[in-house]
């Protein structure tokens, strides 16, 4: 085998491993990122839902929602919808910054 021969293939392996290498940190990477995004996302309806959940308790009605479901949006810039299991609209952070609210 010529010595060019034998340098193109070296240089050839040298950059299928480099591909490789880089290949396999990307998808390390984007499994991490993707791995914290869905966590940060537990995480801010856990506060939502524990936020809710205490002012429930702790006026034992749903009078005066509004500006904590306000507060709650603003904070964390989800859209908030907070109904009974009948469907009645208790709060809406749409409705409450003056846009129409999705389904």
């Amino acid at each position: 085998m010529s010595f060019r021969l034998r340098v193109l293939g070296l240089l050839m392996l040298v950059a299928m491993a480099a591909t490789a290498a880089t290949a396999w940190l990307t998808l390390r990477q984007a499994n991490l990122q993707v791995r914290e995004s869905v966590t940060a996302g537990r995480q801010e309806v856990s506060r939502i839902t524990g936020d809710l959940r205490a002012y429930g308790f702790a006026h034992g009605t749903w009078e005066g929602l509004s500006p904590t479901v306000s507060r709650l949006a603003e904070d964390t810039g989800q859209r908030i919808r907070v109904a009974t299991e009948n469907d009645v609209l208790l709060a809406d952070s749409d409705a409450l910054e003056g846009r129409a609210p999705a389904r």
